[in-house]
């Protein structure tokens, strides 16, 4: 949440830092739940619900016509209209960061298990930039702990330019 409870004035200059990573070449992950923010910076789309990807594709396309009726819930809540998109640096290219089939659950206080994400992945290339939205609760955060390494996932993978990525927490 890198514009969160910023003003406007500031908002906007974070944006275009972030918006300046993308067109050096770089990879831009955003995870939020700000969607005029994704709208703002991401190229790609992902839109979680419950810990599942319900929606994926290029940012107009999931935000200009979305074909799921969560997507279309979360478009109809937000307030005003969404911000003019800038052009985006096109994804292609190998993945700089990939994650395949990530799970992971948590055991709760009676015994059973809650899948807080359910066979979650992407691709980013560099020069990308890849939105992850979703409502409270939707998974955002157990995938960005899983993608710095202060967790493991149950089952699936992650890799960096490649190769197994460790993350912050798990760097031996």
């Amino acid at each position: 949440e890198p514009t969160t409870a910023l003003d406007a004035h500031v908002q906007l200059q974070i944006i275009e830092l972030l918006q300046d990573i993308v067109k050096q070449g770089r990879g831009l992950l955003i995870i939020s739940h700000d969607l005029g923010l994704v709208a703002q910076l991401a190229g790609q789309v992902h839109v979680m619900r419950h810990g599942r990807v319900v929606e994926q594709g290029d940012r107009a396309e999931v935000l200009r016509q979305p074909r799921h009726a969560y997507t279309r819930a979360l478009l109809q809540a937000q307030p005003g209209r969404l911000a003019p998109s800038p052009v985006v640096v096109s994804a292609g290219g190998p993945p700089l960061l990939e994650a395949e089939g990530l799970v992971k659950s948590y055991r709760q206080a009676d015994g059973s298990r809650h899948l807080a994400l359910a066979e979650a992945g992407f691709r980013l290339a560099a020069a990308g930039a890849l939105g992850i939205i979703g409502a409270s609760g939707s998974g955002k955060s157990t995938l960005a702990s899983l993608l710095l390494g202060l967790q493991s996932p149950d089952q699936g993978r992650i890799s960096f330019l490649g190769q197994p990525w460790v993350g912050a927490g798990q760097a031996q």
